[in-house]
């Protein structure tokens, strides 16, 4: 039996098809290649980044420089093991040797400063300083004081870091109430990222007084809401009391107002499992002392 007539443009077309689907399916082949390349390239930067980490402590001054070099292009790859670089590398502000804390304080400046907005300028510093400890924290008060003292920052900088500062996390994610496990990552993240800017503002302020005494308002108004909060975070509270203590000689009575509220709140709120509460009784005794 003959076969059947096919018409010619039919199988054209047919053909062309074929071909682009076998094309699409190379380019798929070629994509997952370069994804699989990609991932075992990030494993061995994993691995290295360790070994360049031990290598920042190098007496050999240039040693710590290339270091410096390799982890801001791993930073600005996102690379996200350079992190652990990046806090080892703000520890070198503290080296004697001139060359090495200016090559970190460029470093940072290239970063964190230049080329950004003064609004991505106040997320990448509260950034960093959500994973500092306190040592790091010392460090990164003498990055700020150089780039402060120097007029190397902008002022208007921490007027973004206020607005950070004083996010109320409860209000803010009041759509996701009805799933308890997120509203809580949520809450506590945000909560974690307010505190981390304070304390920005707070050691920021030792070099610049200006930062709190312009915003005295807002300190005021933040150390109040943090009272008012259903969860209180103490830590933020034994922070603001550190500027309460710097802007009493402004706003006295408002000040004292705020201390007689936090000394209510920790009488009802006595005993927290992690002894936070302690610390702001601490804090509070040793700002009474220093209003006095």
């Amino acid at each position: 039996m003959p076969q059947a007539y096919q018409n010619p443009k039919a199988v054209i077309l047919d053909i062309e098809e074929k071909a682009k689907l076998l094309d699409e399916i190379t380019k798929y082949q070629i994509v997952i290649e370069y994804f699989e390349g990609y991932k075992d390239v990030l494993k061995t930067i994993d691995g290295i980044v360790p070994i360049v980490g031990l290598l920042l402590n190098s007496k050999n001054i240039s040693d710590v420089q290339e270091c410096l070099d390799l982890f801001t292009v791993l930073h600005k790859l996102r690379i996200s093991s350079s992190k652990e670089g990046i806090r080892k590398m703000l520890t070198l502000i503290m080296r004697p040797e001139a060359s090495i804390k200016k090559k970190v304080i460029e470093t940072f400046q290239s970063l964190y400063f230049k080329e950004n907005t003064e609004e991505s300028q106040a997320e990448l510093l509260v950034d960093l300083a959500l994973e500092l400890d306190y040592s790091e924290y010392e460090c990164l008060k003498e990055l700020l004081k150089s780039l402060i003292t120097n007029k190397d920052i902008h002022m208007t900088l921490f007027k973004e870091i206020w607005r950070i500062a004083m996010k109320n996390p409860e209000t803010s994610f009041e759509n996701l109430k009805d799933n308890e496990d997120e509203y809580n990552e949520k809450c506590t993240q945000m909560e974690n990222e307010c505190l981390a800017a304070l304390k920005i503002i707070n050691i920021s302020s030792e070099f610049e007084p200006m930062i709190i005494t312009t915003q005295v308002d807002y300190y005021l108004r933040n150390v109040n809401g943090h009272l008012k909060r259903k969860n209180i975070c103490w830590l933020a509270i034994k922070e603001g009391l550190y500027g309460l203590q710097k802007i009493h000689y402004l706003k006295k009575d408002e000040t004292e107002r705020c201390l007689v509220k936090i000394t209510k709140t920790l009488f009802r709120g006595y005993g927290t499992p992690n002894n936070q509460w302690f610390l702001v009784a601490k804090e509070l005794i040793s700002t009474i002392f220093q209003i006095m």
